[in-house]
């Protein structure tokens, strides 16, 4: 999440973590949608009530901490990283 999002989801601190320009550079689609979202002034009030104090890491978060591109079409890419925490069969 980068801090634009972050400040609209009302958190006051950003917990920074390097990652390699190739993956970064490939978030900006789904960075876009999150400000669209959460810039609603509906969407801010939710997340004011909710009171969240801490998000933890989603998929896409994951992956690129793993150095793996977010990029290649709308999410699929995000899609096939999912594969990486499916639960393995007993």
């Amino acid at each position: 999440m980068n801090r634009r999002v972050a400040r609209l989801k009302g958190f006051r601190f950003v917990r920074l973590t390097p990652t390699w320009r190739s993956a970064n550079s490939s978030a900006a689609v789904s960075e876009r949608w999150a400000v669209a979202l959460h810039g609603q002034p509906s969407q801010t009030a939710a997340n004011l009530r909710r009171g969240a104090a801490i998000q933890y890491a989603d998929v896409t978060d994951l992956m690129l901490m793993l150095d793996l591109r977010l990029g290649g079409g709308v999410m699929d890419r995000v899609n096939e990283g999912r594969a990486l925490f499916r639960p393995r069969p007993d």
